[in-house]
């Protein structure tokens, strides 16, 4: 995206890394939770509900330091982030 797209690096990563989180949730389920209580301070919900509010919370968090994580808030183009994790 930063070579296409003349994106700096910051905001590639920041639209990368949501999407890359969820999508290697499955093989990384016990470190996700771990990620999201020591860091995020996440306990309650199912597993899932966890990791999913981890991931929101990263978002967030990224968002809050002025850089969007949509390929729409940088008017990019949806071919260019291929398929997305359900």
């Amino acid at each position: 995206m930063t070579a296409l797209c003349g994106l700096d690096p910051a905001q590639t990563l920041v639209i990368a890394c949501p999407g890359t989180l969820a999508t290697c949730r499955k093989n990384r389920h016990a470190k996700f939770l771990q990620y999201g209580e020591r860091i995020w301070n996440i306990r309650e919900g199912s597993e899932d509900q966890r990791i999913d509010k981890a991931i929101d919370a990263t978002r967030s968090f990224l968002e809050g330091a002025g850089v969007r994580s949509y390929f729409k808030h940088h008017n990019l183009p949806a071919s260019i982030a291929g398929p997305m994790p359900g």
